[in-house]
């Protein structure tokens, strides 16, 4: 019975390593686009993405002001399907993940919004999501990866920043209808906290910057957390206000 029992512990344990291994492996040469990939927490998956060995593609209006090797910088105004289009043609395909990262920041109750600012939001934010997903089909895998940024906000919708946090909702509606509706994709949600870019200080007054200062986290701390739930099986990252900090779940 015992050498039995050994043999199955034996087995589970191979069989434990071999995922882990392919965990670890699962970066190494994937093809990733990472939309807002310039700046910010963007710019930030991506060195850490390279660092696990893989080629990272940026869509962005603005090139990285760092120059890094395995990182591809392409003009494209995510608001317009022509630069989509010639965004992804610069590309050799498959494509293995997609990150839909790119967005601004507007502060401000519902109904005090302008109107420019709510097109400017739900512009970018969900209908630039939207666009990516829509023109990226034809170059991805057949199981691609595809990671929809949401926020903290798009969880609890605040009061302000009220249109920002709506946006993000929608974000991540958007990803459980086009997962509904392709199966075969794998995509997950991030809802990160307070993470300290610029557009996390949109609209941050001098007097509430040194409070805020104290409530955010480095780009990096939300990369890490990226990465691994790229290399895990797991769905989501949501942030957790009572720990002050994001849980990587199911």
């Amino acid at each position: 019975c015992a050498v039995t029992v050994f043999f199955i512990y034996a087995k589970q344990w191979v069989l434990d390593a071999k995922r882990v291994y392919t965990r670890c492996m699962l970066l190494n040469n994937k093809t990733v686009v990472i939309t807002g990939g310039s700046g910010g927490i963007g710019f930030a998956l991506a060195k850490a993405l390279i660092a696990k060995g893989a080629r990272v593609f940026s869509f962005d209006k603005v090139k990285p002001k760092e120059r890094i090797a395995n990182f591809t910088h392409i003009t494209v105004d995510i608001t317009k399907p022509a630069t989509i289009k010639r965004g992804f043609k610069k590309i050799s395909p498959p494509i293995d993940i997609l990150i839909n990262n790119a967005g601004v920041m507007r502060r401000g109750k519902i109904l005090e919004a302008s109107e420019d600012d709510f097109d400017l939001l739900f512009g970018i934010n969900l209908r630039g999501s939207w666009l990516v997903l829509k023109y990226a089909q034809p170059y991805l895998r057949k199981r691609p990866v595809v990671v929809q940024m949401s926020s903290r906000h798009g969880l609890a919708l605040p009061q302000d920043p009220a249109l920002y946090g709506l946006t993000k909702r929608c974000v991540k509606d958007l990803a459980d209808v086009v997962q509904a509706t392709h199966p075969a994709w794998n995509i997950k949600v991030v809802c990160p906290g307070p993470i300290d870019t610029p557009l996390t200080w949109t609209g941050v007054g001098a007097a509430e910057r040194p409070k805020k200062r104290k409530l955010v986290r480095p780009p990096e701390h939300i990369a890490a957390k990226i990465v691994a739930l790229l290399e895990s099986d797991k769905k989501t990252i949501l942030f957790d206000a009572k720990k002050w900090d994001e849980v990587i779940l199911d």
